[in-house]
């Protein structure tokens, strides 16, 4: 019931990439009520850290949680990728951790901000906690909407995208709309760039060199009928199965978008990338680990033959520690993530935690 009950909590409370305070504060008095062997707060932004020791020699695990809800702006949030429920998870594996200590080695629990824009994971890395501890294995879950209810779901390599946004900002001149030629229009450019970038794409996501460019925003003039636009703004979204792939790929995109710009004489042209997401590169030895866990506490593995289109911040982890994401199934017809309706099952705190203290407890 207590684990419900702070997730209802938490949900209540939702707050955006940068502004998690109310649930960093809860998180912090949870954990406190238990006392872990050591407690970092404040870190990498809003994160937490807990440390628990136990009395033997042995392995160091850490188990990551993503704390922030989406939403446009402070003022408009909502835990519609089940950020509330993974928090949740981690807060009973605390619980059972002090429950039924383990016998030996170190667990790190992780509660990790930002995860949305992808920020949250390099500032954690950033401020140097984790260099306290040599981490043998890192974890992390996620709950998937149209797999059957606590179905495990995971596999070696490429379980999440690398994913990488971009604006394309064009400066020119406006002018009169009678008389366009006596200005700078970014017109011609900005739907020569978009075609020949469109044109890089290979949408067969079983392909290796997988790679799609979502146009989210072109973006030209305002609603004035007697000017020319001057100045205008192509945003893009780029994702592939592999950095190398995403990162070749941008080169070659860097490379035309210049060529096109310079033939219009006077018009400035800049890039600028955000919201940068690391593939999520599952070690299979981890993989093996989750797989075993999930048998043991009797739930049904599905092995996957293809990752998931979208990123996830915890891919920047798998870069610097082993480690494996896996997912636990939201429900056949459970509305999909980000959607208005979503909202994540209760029944998963169980499981999640379950699994994870099975985890924890075969470390050989």
């Amino acid at each position: 019931m207590k684990s419900k009950e702070n997730r209802a909590f938490l949900n209540r409370c939702a707050e955006v990439s940068g502004h998690e305070i109310k649930t960093h504060d809860f998180i912090v008095e949870v954990l406190s009520s238990l006392n872990p062997t050591k407690l970092y707060t404040s870190t990498g932004g809003h994160g937490v850290l807990a440390e628990f020791k136990f009395s033997k020699q042995g392995k160091t695990y850490l188990f990551r949680a993503d704390m922030d809800a989406v939403g446009l702006h402070p003022d408009n949030a909502k835990h519609s990728c089940g950020h509330d429920g993974h928090i949740a998870i981690l807060l009973d594996f605390a619980t059972q951790l002090i429950q039924k200590p383990l016998t030996e080695g170190t667990i790190l629990l992780l509660f990790q901000p930002s995860e949305e824009n992808g920020n949250g994971a390099k500032a954690i890395l950033n401020s140097k906690v984790l260099q306290n501890y040599s981490i043998d294995f890192a974890f992390a879950l996620h709950n998937i909407p149209g797999y059957p209810l606590g179905n495990v779901l995971s596999k070696s390599g490429c379980f999440s995208s690398a994913v990488l946004s971009c604006e394309m900002h064009f400066f020119g001149k406006s002018s009169h709309a009678s008389e366009p030629e006596k200005g700078i229009s970014p017109q011609n450019t900005m739907f020569e760039i978009a075609s020949s970038i469109q044109k890089l794409q290979n949408s067969n996501f079983s392909s290796n060199d997988y790679f799609l460019a979502t146009l989210v925003e072109l973006h030209l003039g305002e609603e004035t009928y007697g000017v020319a636009p001057g100045n205008g703004i192509l945003r893009w979204t780029f994702r592939a199965k592999s950095n190398a792939v995403l990162k070749s790929n941008i080169t070659a995109i860097e490379s035309l978008s210049h060529e096109i710009a310079i033939r219009t004489k006077e018009l400035n042209f800049s890039i600028n990338y955000l919201e940068e997401f690391y593939a999520n590169e599952n070690n299979p030895l981890a993989v093996e680990i989750i797989t075993k866990a999930a048998k043991n506490c009797k739930l049904d593995y599905t092995s996957l033959e293809e990752g998931f289109r979208w990123g996830e911040d915890f891919g920047i982890l798998t870069q610097q520690i082993p480690g494996a994401m896996f997912g636990i199934g939201a429900g056949e017809n459970c509305p999909p993530l980000h959607s208005p309706d979503y909202n994540f099952p209760n029944e998963l705190i169980e499981i999640g935690s379950r699994l994870f203290y099975e985890i924890a407890s075969n470390r050989k």
